[in-house]
């Protein structure tokens, strides 16, 4: 059983990785490429290309955190529709609880919001532990630190080892089945 939460943590950590950077990197060209257009393309000699990849960089990391939850919305339906390990997270209807074959965007918004949820509290709560050894060992508290996406986003990975077997426990719609 463990082996399937990992196998199921370990794809979904790579969807979310590979779409979420590959995505951010997409619309951070096209800002970049915008923003060379509206600036008459100007010759690319070596102090254009400096302020374009400055440019770059400051996009990248707003566009990339707005991606990530792109991506971990777009990653629920994968947890559906994968067997690992011999076993299968099924989602079941609403009204007579039967299972839900084909799984789409649509039928996995209520079950997303609910693991945003305790993502969220589980990122807080990451926050506020590792603020806490932090001042034991530093002594200095400051919360502000771990809001960076690269913080945030291994912070999000750790909750959502966490949160996969929590959600399949405690919500009623999701079951966990052989395959």
């Amino acid at each position: 059983m463990r082996k399937f939460w990992f196998l199921l943590w370990l794809d979904w950590l790579v969807f979310v990785t590979v779409s979420s950077l590959f995505f951010a990197a997409f619309f951070d060209f096209i800002v970049i490429f915008c923003i060379y257009i509206f600036k008459d393309m100007p010759t690319l000699d070596s102090v254009t290309i400096g302020a374009l990849s400055d440019i770059w960089l400051f996009w990248f990391a707003i566009i990339w955190s707005a991606t990530l939850l792109l991506s971990i919305f777009l990653s629920v339906k994968r947890l559906f529709n994968k067997c690992y390990n011999g076993y299968k997270l099924q989602i079941l209807t609403c009204t007579e609880f039967e299972v839900i074959d084909i799984v789409l965007l649509g039928d996995t918004v209520k079950i997303w919001r609910k693991w945003l949820m305790v993502l969220i509290w589980g990122v807080a709560s990451e926050i506020l532990f590792v603020s806490v050894v932090r001042y034991f060992l530093n002594f200095e508290l400051d919360f502000w630190v771990w809001f960076d996406v690269g913080c945030l986003y291994l912070f999000i990975l750790l909750a959502a080892l966490a949160s996969l077997p929590l959600m399949a426990a405690r919500c009623k719609r999701v079951r966990l089945s052989s395959c």
